[in-house]
């Protein structure tokens, strides 16, 4: 897998149908009947059961950085041996969450905060690494470890491509584009590892905070002798996610640009092309140049 895009592709299209169809609110129980992966999508509204985020809270706050430009990086270098048993405690609990049970709000800060915390808990386990594609996944010729389980939920096991592509993203699609600033992929050009823990109180506003960082951080947009790259995940990865033509991208770009940032935006009425960097997130690495693409 070259991309975070080609798990998504993967699918055939009448599941990818079969999903958005099926998931059109957040607080409603849905049809497994409808989904070939329709248990995870099971959900009880009237749920009050909640989820301990604590330890993942505390390592956040202890090695999540933020950065004089406007980014967060990563202390991999100075995790604790008891911090990286914790992290690989936390993911063990939740795997053993029986999610759903529990509400929507539960269940999606639940996802991104699995989905984080396996990733750091790779990126640990592999350290020292330059790019998260440097780790391979199961298989032949699989570059970074999308493939790769994270944890058994339920009893069965889930990749980093199912929790984004399978669940997150179809399952919680009526809270449209804003999944891409809650899960981290540890490297540059992908948004911020949020500082705290998601919850199912602070999920949207811990979104809604961090698509601003991004749009204004310089990695989501910017212009090089005279066109206009954007961050892949606008462009040639999730462009339908973001509405699915230019315009929409900059409508998108502008609800959280700096008035320089929007400003630019209205000089273009194409994106020229788009960039991503795979470098891995820690501190001390700059900010990516334009046309910087799948280091």
């Amino acid at each position: 897998m070259s991309s975070r895009k080609t798990g998504w592709k993967s699918a055939p299209a009448a599941l990818l149908l079969a999903f958005l169809g099926a998931c059109a609110s957040n607080n409603s129980p849905t049809n497994e009947s409808l989904h070939p992966l329709g248990h995870w999508y099971a959900n009880d509204p009237e749920s009050t059961l909640t989820i301990d985020h604590a330890t993942w809270d505390e390592f956040l706050r202890t090695y999540v950085q933020a950065m004089p430009e406007g980014v967060n990086r990563v202390d991999y270098e100075g995790v604790s041996n008891d911090d990286k048993e914790k992290v690989d405690q936390y993911v063990t609990y939740l795997g053993s969450i029986q999610i759903s049970k529990y509400n929507r709000d539960e269940q999606v800060a639940f996802w991104m905060n699995l989905y984080n915390a396996g990733i750091v808990k790779t990126v640990l386990e592999n350290w020292p690494v330059n790019s998260i594609l440097q780790i391979r996944g199961p298989g032949l010729n699989v570059v970074g470890p999308w493939l790769q389980p994270v944890a058994r939920v339920e009893g069965e096991s889930v990749t980093f491509n199912d929790i984004e592509h399978n669940i997150l993203r179809p399952a919680f699609n009526d809270m449209g584009p804003k999944i891409h600033y809650g899960i981290n992929c540890a490297s540059i050009t992908c948004p911020s590892l949020v500082g705290s823990a998601h919850t199912a109180a602070n999920w949207r506003q811990n979104l809604e905070a961090n698509a601003r960082q991004y749009v204004r951080s310089g990695e989501a947009a910017r212009e090089e002798d005279g066109k206009l790259y954007v961050s892949k995940f606008y462009h040639s990865w999730f462009k339908d996610d973001f509405g699915g033509t230019d315009a929409a991208v900059f409508q998108h770009l502008k609800q959280y640009a700096s008035p320089e940032l929007a400003e630019m935006l209205d000089r273009h009425e194409a994106i020229d092309g788009d960039y991503y960097d795979w470098r891995i997130n820690k501190p001390g690495s700059s900010v990516s140049q334009a046309r910087t693409t799948d280091q």
